[in-house]
Protein backbone atom coordinates (compact mmCIF):
# COMPACT_ATOMS: atom_id res chain seq x y z
CA UNK A 1 0.00 0.00 0.00
CA UNK A 2 2.73 2.06 1.11
CA UNK A 3 4.63 1.55 -2.90
CA UNK A 4 0.88 2.34 -4.26
CA UNK A 5 0.64 5.58 -2.32
CA UNK A 6 4.08 6.74 -3.08
CA UNK A 7 3.38 6.16 -6.75
CA UNK A 8 0.46 7.98 -6.72
CA UNK A 9 2.47 11.79 -5.19
CA UNK A 10 4.93 10.80 -7.16
CA UNK A 11 2.67 11.10 -10.33
CA UNK A 12 1.05 14.08 -8.69
CA UNK A 13 4.46 15.89 -8.34
CA UNK A 14 5.13 15.27 -11.91
CA UNK A 15 1.44 16.00 -12.99
CA UNK A 16 2.09 19.61 -11.20
CA UNK A 17 5.28 20.27 -13.09
CA UNK A 18 4.46 19.67 -16.10
CA UNK A 19 0.71 22.02 -15.49
CA UNK A 20 3.93 24.54 -14.06
CA UNK A 21 5.80 23.97 -16.67
CA UNK A 22 3.36 24.51 -19.68
CA UNK A 23 1.90 27.73 -18.03
CA UNK A 24 4.97 29.01 -18.08
CA UNK A 25 6.13 27.99 -21.88
CA UNK A 26 2.67 29.91 -22.40
CA UNK A 27 2.88 32.88 -20.69
CA UNK A 28 6.77 33.32 -22.16
CA UNK A 29 5.18 32.97 -25.85
CA UNK A 30 2.31 35.89 -24.74
CA UNK A 31 4.97 38.01 -23.21
CA UNK A 32 7.70 37.83 -26.10
CA UNK A 33 4.42 38.08 -28.54
CA UNK A 34 3.81 41.46 -27.05
CA UNK A 35 7.05 42.47 -26.62
CA UNK A 36 7.88 41.61 -30.57
CA UNK A 37 4.43 43.27 -31.62
CA UNK A 38 6.16 46.37 -30.35
CA UNK A 39 9.37 45.68 -31.87
CA UNK A 40 7.73 45.18 -35.31
CA UNK A 41 6.31 48.34 -35.31
CA UNK A 42 9.20 50.30 -34.65
CA UNK A 43 10.92 48.33 -37.10
CA UNK A 44 8.66 48.73 -40.19
CA UNK A 45 8.50 52.94 -39.15
CA UNK A 46 11.88 52.67 -39.22
CA UNK A 47 11.84 50.79 -42.73
CA UNK A 48 9.16 53.73 -43.47
CA UNK A 49 11.11 56.75 -42.43
CA UNK A 50 14.54 55.29 -44.19
CA UNK A 51 13.00 54.72 -47.59
CA UNK A 52 11.23 57.96 -47.51
CA UNK A 53 14.81 59.11 -46.96
CA UNK A 54 16.43 57.35 -49.66
CA UNK A 55 13.38 58.39 -51.82
CA UNK A 56 14.30 62.38 -51.19
CA UNK A 57 18.17 61.43 -51.80
CA UNK A 58 17.68 59.96 -54.93
CA UNK A 59 15.63 62.89 -56.18
CA UNK A 60 17.76 64.97 -55.13
CA UNK A 61 20.83 63.16 -56.41
CA UNK A 62 19.01 63.10 -60.07
CA UNK A 63 18.48 66.71 -59.60
CA UNK A 64 22.34 67.55 -58.82
CA UNK A 65 21.83 68.62 -55.94
CA UNK A 66 23.18 65.85 -53.79
CA UNK A 67 26.39 63.41 -54.33
CA UNK A 68 26.17 59.92 -55.49
CA UNK A 69 27.68 59.12 -51.93
CA UNK A 70 25.08 60.71 -50.38
CA UNK A 71 22.15 58.73 -52.03
CA UNK A 72 24.14 55.22 -51.44
CA UNK A 73 24.50 56.05 -47.80
CA UNK A 74 20.74 56.34 -47.68
CA UNK A 75 20.33 53.33 -49.26
CA UNK A 76 23.24 51.69 -46.89
CA UNK A 77 20.48 52.77 -43.88
CA UNK A 78 17.56 51.61 -45.98
CA UNK A 79 18.73 48.07 -46.19
CA UNK A 80 20.19 47.78 -42.69
CA UNK A 81 16.48 48.47 -41.54
CA UNK A 82 15.02 45.86 -43.79
CA UNK A 83 17.25 43.64 -42.43
CA UNK A 84 16.75 44.30 -38.65
CA UNK A 85 13.15 44.43 -39.72
CA UNK A 86 12.91 40.99 -41.48
CA UNK A 87 14.63 39.51 -38.37
CA UNK A 88 12.23 41.21 -36.33
CA UNK A 89 8.92 39.57 -38.36
CA UNK A 90 11.41 36.49 -38.36
CA UNK A 91 11.15 36.19 -34.43
CA UNK A 92 7.85 37.13 -34.20
CA UNK A 93 6.79 33.79 -36.08
CA UNK A 94 9.16 31.45 -34.41
CA UNK A 95 7.48 33.17 -30.86
CA UNK A 96 4.01 32.42 -32.86
CA UNK A 97 4.76 28.69 -33.64
CA UNK A 98 6.43 28.19 -29.98
CA UNK A 99 3.46 29.59 -28.12
CA UNK A 100 1.15 26.94 -30.25
CA UNK A 101 3.36 24.20 -29.53
CA UNK A 102 3.29 25.48 -25.61
CA UNK A 103 -0.72 25.52 -25.88
CA UNK A 104 -0.60 22.07 -27.33
CA UNK A 105 -1.03 22.82 -30.82
CA UNK A 106 0.67 21.55 -33.79
CA UNK A 107 0.68 21.51 -37.40
CA UNK A 108 -0.27 19.03 -39.88
CA UNK A 109 -0.91 18.10 -43.33
CA UNK A 110 -4.90 18.86 -43.19
CA UNK A 111 -4.33 21.91 -41.40
CA UNK A 112 -1.81 23.56 -44.28
CA UNK A 113 -3.95 22.91 -47.22
CA UNK A 114 -7.26 23.89 -45.04
CA UNK A 115 -5.27 27.31 -45.16
CA UNK A 116 -4.10 27.48 -48.52
CA UNK A 117 -7.67 27.17 -49.44
CA UNK A 118 -8.68 29.55 -47.29
CA UNK A 119 -6.61 32.14 -49.24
Amino acid sequence: MRIATADYDAAVASYRQTVLTAMEEVENGITGLASLDRAVTQADASVKSAQDAFDIATMRYKGGVDTYLEMITAQQTLLGNQRQAVQVHGQQFATAVYLVKALGGGWSGNAARLSQTRD
